[in-house]
């Protein structure tokens, strides 16, 4: 069976529409779904899911959930929570490999051909922090990771570690604090745990982390300056001068503007007229009811 692609995400924002047609555009033979509160089934080639079927270890782990970031509660529960919600929902449909994306990725590699070389690791990762492009080549190697994660908040080891550094963090002014990264950060030191970092250049190929971060790369205008060639883009390694292809872009944060210049699709051009629209009308909120009311389908 071919490698299915996994999105969660709350709400219908513009970016994702992005991030599920380019995964038809490169890869159409791929099964995609969609676990979401917002079913629209705009997408045809996507499957849509109703995350409220497989929260049942997400409420569980709930309970058990110490906030210490300087983050929202509710995002930073939910980046824990969508774990669960990959297990549950791979363990009812008797998935085993599984590349989960983030909703503001764009994917342009073959996802056979690439993702199959890493079923000897746990999982992949970028920068042994972010699961943005996280594939897991069993079942059984995300249920570990997912009984793993409670320890961070029932042995004092952690618990006590992590205060201090919400403290710091507090002190200091700075963002962050204890969040799902940071589980993964502290799974990949536990014995036998291998993880991949896809951020690292490997036969002259890498997967992006963040197109705003250079990482040695060019840059221009604020995000990694790139060059557009047979499907693929590439940038310039400062350090060796060598063309390195990218096989995802990840429009992280401020990014998420620039997303539509970097997608594939041939239609383009009507998807960003569309969202020039719907920007228009979500300034005007007259317009915007009105066209609610007409039945409007928003991206």
């Amino acid at each position: 069976m071919s490698i299915p692609v996994i999105f969660i995400h709350k709400g219908d924002h513009f970016y994702l529409n992005y991030s599920l047609n380019q995964i038809k555009i490169t890869n159409p033979e791929t099964p995609v779904y969609l676990i979401t509160d917002s079913i629209t089934h705009k997408h045809s080639h996507v499957t849509y899911v109703d995350i409220n079927r497989y929260f049942t270890e997400a409420k569980e782990f709930a309970k058990i959930y110490k906030h210490m970031s300087t983050n929202g509660f509710d995002n930073e529960l939910f980046c824990f929570q969508r774990w669960y919600i990959l297990k549950e929902f791979c363990e009812d449909k008797k998935l085993d490999n599984v590349l989960y994306l983030d909703s503001d990725l764009l994917l342009y590699c073959n996802i056979e051909q690439t993702f199959h070389q890493y079923d000897h690791f746990d999982f992949t990762i970028s920068k042994k922090l972010s699961p943005h492009c996280c594939y897991f080549p069993s079942i059984s190697k995300l249920k570990k990771f997912c009984d793993f994660i409670p320890k961070l908040y029932l042995d004092p080891n952690y618990i006590d570690r992590f205060l201090t550094k919400h403290q710091y963090h507090l002190t200091n002014n700075l963002n962050g604090g204890v969040c799902d990264m940071t589980a993964f950060n502290e799974y990949q030191k536990e014995q036998d745990v291998k993880a991949l970092d896809l951020s690292l250049i490997t036969n002259n190929e890498i997967f992006d982390d963040n197109i705003n971060d250079a990482d040695g790369f060019e840059m221009k205008d604020g995000i990694k300056s790139l060059l557009f060639d047979k499907g693929y883009y590439y940038g310039t390694n400062k350090e060796t001068g060598q063309r390195i292809k990218f096989n995802t872009l990840h429009f992280q944060g401020p990014a998420k503007k620039n997303i539509a210049d970097y997608y594939l699709g041939s239609d383009f051009k009507k998807i960003k007229r569309k969202l020039h629209f719907e920007c228009f009308l979500n300034n005007n909120l007259f317009l915007f009811k009105v066209a609610r009311r007409l039945g409007y389908k928003f991206y």
